[in-house]
């Protein structure tokens, strides 16, 4: 299994913070289409937007299709990390608790923080939150994860 670890501000819009609100952007959306396109990877969303599903606010599958609606064709939200602090050491460790239950994995991490774990670094693709997923991104991600 192939998997994307999916922050959403400064990957999928070209802010690291929302002050405006939510936002999801069509040039950075098409990026990460790209790359599930070609590699066949889910997602584990690890954006603070993972509340919503926490919450019940929305589900997996609603995700995926928020996805979908702005160009990700094929998104497939699997799974989600615990809600909690958005700072990247806690992130980073959630991601290696996450990653620890499932062995066997081909993983990227997508995001614009600087994420310091030995486990996840060599497999972080971090963007510049101002702005967000790029053609570089692209090639880097399924150079990664490996074509279909």
């Amino acid at each position: 299994m192939k998997l994307i670890y999916l922050d959403i501000d400064g990957v999928l819009n070209d802010r690291p913070a929302w002050p405006k609100g939510p936002e999801l952007q069509r040039p950075q959306c098409e990026c990460l289409h790209r790359i599930i396109h070609r590699t066949g990877a889910k997602i584990i969303l690890t954006s603070s937007w993972r509340a919503w599903i926490a919450d019940g606010s929305m589900t997996l599958v609603g995700f995926s299709r928020l996805l979908q609606t702005h160009g990700v064709s094929g998104a497939s939200v699997i799974g989600y990390l615990p809600p909690g602090p958005v700072d990247a050491n806690e992130r980073s460790r959630l991601i290696a608790f996450e990653l620890a239950s499932r062995l066997g994995v081909t993983f990227i991490v997508l995001d614009d923080l600087i994420i310091r774990l030995d486990v996840i670094e060599e497999y972080l693709i971090q963007t510049d939150g101002h702005a967000g997923l790029n053609a570089r991104c692209v090639e880097r991600a399924c150079q990664l994860l490996g074509e279909q």
